[in-house]
């Protein structure tokens, strides 16, 4: 069977994104290293509309895989897609562990910036005292 451009083109459409998704997936950790440099919620929202523009796109190709007609050069788009996406699952479990230890690391400081505050609020100047003696007339 001859390829079909319409799918072709949604194929690799399909691929780019998931190229783009695994690079902003290696920006995740980095990102997570050095959460000061505020690249992370730039980096969640970008991943966040490359996961959502896929969605349509997988299901169509989903549904035209399984009618089982593809030439051979499809057949090498779908190995290719296959192999991008299972290299953001196997990264998956890294990705996780890392945003737990961030997340970690973010408590801690707040715990130590809370205990810090105490701190100072203990050793702030007390109030003046309030005179207790009354004026008579």
């Amino acid at each position: 069977m001859p390829p079909d451009a319409a799918v072709d083109a949604l194929g690799r459409r399909t691929l780019d994104l998931w190229r783009e998704l695994h690079a902003a997936y290696d920006a995740l950790g980095p990102a997570l290293a050095a959460p000061e440099a505020d690249a992370l919620g730039a980096l969640a929202r970008r991943i966040a509309a490359l996961e959502h523009e896929l969605a349509p796109l997988v299901e169509q190709l989903r549904a035209r895989r399984a009618r089982g007609d593809d030439d051979a050069s499809q057949d090498a788009l779908w190995r290719e897609i296959d192999r991008v996406v299972e290299s953001l699952v196997e990264r998956s479990p890294a990705l996780v562990r890392a945003a737990l230890a961030a997340r970690d690391g973010v408590a801690e400081w707040l715990a130590r910036r809370s205990a810090a505050r105490s701190r100072v609020e203990r050793y702030a100047a007390a109030p003046p005292p309030v005179s207790r003696t009354s004026r008579r007339a």
